[in-house]
């Protein structure tokens, strides 16, 4: 509707959203001068400040392209597909509005159309470098199987440990490289049939439970610094002794082998990284032990 700041005619006012109980995820509206984040009561913040709805944006100059929500990806995707388009898709009869300012979402830009409900009561049992997770299937029953993450608490990074979907509701994890604390995140997977095709859909994940700490044994006898830590990848690691034909690897969180250096005899090795920023892992293995130590290496 012809628009102002405060209201849209024919639609409503700003003041029409508090008592009212609209409830939508995706919302547009589309009219003139309410846009203007200057204005302490503009419409087109209203239905955010009202509680009940999830995203909003001013739609239509130019047009909004949402269709990939219908193939799994979130409205942030569809934010940043309509930001970026110049020519590929249609934006408006009026020429030069592609790509500007107004062009915002207001809201939680990972939200998606489909969603499953998610496995429960996840549970994992330490048993030294071994890991058991337990959980219950959700209610719902439309999952084919699941895939199970894990991460290191001192991580970022999440690492899926199945290579298959887990059809089942347990796993074991036999693949942990380094003792520490870790949490398994477990989610549901449907194949999801649209209008628009079919995809693996993922639900969230059971999570809260799985906090653990692996009991790796690691011998002690042996102690080493490395340093620069963090580094851009140039480290430098003095043993703490003269050399005992000692090994050097450096793993990443997945446990995968980056550098390794064998038979040193001497205090100082220089070690070189060419790898991407993130948390690594430097082992040390000599007759004195097996000891392993953490790094970080930035950009």
């Amino acid at each position: 509707g012809g628009g102002w700041y405060a209201g849209a005619g024919g639609i409503g006012s700003t003041a029409n959203f508090p008592p009212d109980s609209l409830s939508t995820v995706f919302t547009m509206l589309f009219g003139s001068y309410f846009g203007d984040w200057d204005y302490s009561d503009a419409f087109l913040r209203a239905p955010l400040a009202q509680g009940n709805t999830l995203t909003n944006c001013w739609a239509g100059r130019p047009n909004w392209h949402f269709y990939t929500m219908g193939m799994g990806e979130n409205i942030g995707y569809s934010a940043r597909l309509t930001q970026n388009n110049t020519t590929l898709f249609y934006g408006s009869t009026i020429g030069g509005l592609n790509r500007m300012v107004t062009i915002n979402l207001m809201g939680d830009p990972s939200l998606r159309m489909h969603y499953i409900e998610p496995p429960a009561s996840l549970t994992a049992v330490a048993d030294g470098a071994t890991n058991t997770l337990t959980w219950t299937p959700s209610s719902a029953g439309t999952e084919i199987g699941y895939n199970v993450y894990r991460r290191y608490s001192d991580s970022t990074d999440f690492v899926k440990l199945n290579a298959a979907l887990v059809t089942g509701t347990g796993f074991i994890d036999t693949t942990l490289p380094f003792a520490g604390t870790v949490y398994y995140y477990v989610k549901a997977v449907e194949l999801k049939t649209t209008p628009s095709g079919a995809y693996y859909n993922e639900s969230l994940a059971a999570r809260d439970t799985a906090q653990t700490t692996v009991n790796i044994t690691q011998t002690n006898s042996l102690n080493f610094a490395v340093y620069p830590n963090p580094s851009k990848g140039n480290l430098t690691v003095q043993l703490n002794h003269g050399g005992s034909n000692a090994t050097i690897k450096v793993l990443n969180t997945i446990g995968s082998l980056v550098y390794t250096q064998s038979n040193i005899n001497t205090a100082l090795q220089n070690i070189s990284l060419n790898v991407e920023p993130g948390v690594y892992f430097v082992s040390v293995n000599s007759v004195e032990g097996t000891l392993t130590k953490k790094v970080m290496i930035e950009k």
